[in-house]
């Protein structure tokens, strides 16, 4: 995909950098993020017209009558002139949009991870870091009104919605912050895949992360990769790996 995604790396260093220097987390949300972009002539895909098409349209422009369409529909088909979930200029268009708009409001973009985007006052004592996956912003600010301008902005060409507050769902992220720090976690979405795959499952534990590296296990299983199952299951029982096997 052409779209903006930002990294799990750079989350989790925008998410310490907003613990660190007592920034605010948000998130907002574009929806209908590829329909927002215009697809180049060349490039635009076209489709037969779907049941009810030609109703659709007598209500949405009762003054324009179209006698061919009207007498030989199944002729016709329709030109996409806004991007469509899933075709390969869609994504380029709206990372192009996007990256335009910011850099209108003095945003700079990230030379490493491009998905991000950074605004610093002259003064340096305002900023407003912005991660983007596709159409969900998470955004750590020192001042509120940051973040609602940066909503105003993108309001006059997008429909938008916003999510404030302690408690955040960002990519499937949990994230929460508290008095002294902010914590962030995948445990709902990691139970959901468990529940769904594994549901009579009782022989799964829990487990820290990230893994130590520099462990009798970590070491013994970079000597052994590629294995078998039951091969990793040996070497976890001896070293007392992190899964712990029963």
């Amino acid at each position: 995909s052409y779209a903006p995604i930002t990294t799990a790396c750079s989350i989790r260093f925008v998410v310490a950098l907003a613990a660190g220097h007592n920034m605010t987390l948000a998130i907002a949300d574009v929806k209908n993020a590829f329909q927002n972009t215009m697809i180049p002539v060349g490039e635009r895909a076209h489709v037969t017209m779907p049941p009810y098409y030609l109703q659709w349209f007598h209500r949405k422009y009762p003054n324009v009558k179209i006698t061919s369409l009207e007498a030989e529909a199944d002729k016709y088909c329709l030109q996409s002139m806004n991007a469509i979930q899933g075709m390969k200029p869609a994504g380029h268009q709206w990372k192009n949009i996007l990256t335009n708009l910011l850099q209108v409001h003095k945003y700079k973009q990230n030379h490493i991870d491009h998905a991000v985007f950074i605004y610093c006052s002259p003064d340096k004592t305002e900023i407003q870091i912005v991660c983007i996956s596709t159409d969900d912003f998470l955004c750590a600010f020192t001042h509120q009104r940051l973040f609602d301008d940066l909503c105003t902005s993108l309001r006059k060409y997008f429909e938008l919605t916003t999510k404030e507050g302690p408690k955040l769902s960002y990519l499937n992220l949990n994230i929460e912050e508290h008095s002294t720090y902010i914590s962030i976690d995948q445990t709902a979405h990691i139970q959901e895949i468990v529940n769904a795959w594994f549901p009579d499952s009782t022989d799964l534990h829990t487990t820290d992360t990230p893994f130590r590296t520099d462990s009798e296990f970590e070491k013994a299983l970079s000597e052994t990769l590629p294995a078998e199952p039951d091969e990793l299951i040996q070497l976890e029982k001896q070293y007392g790996g992190p899964y712990q096997t029963t």
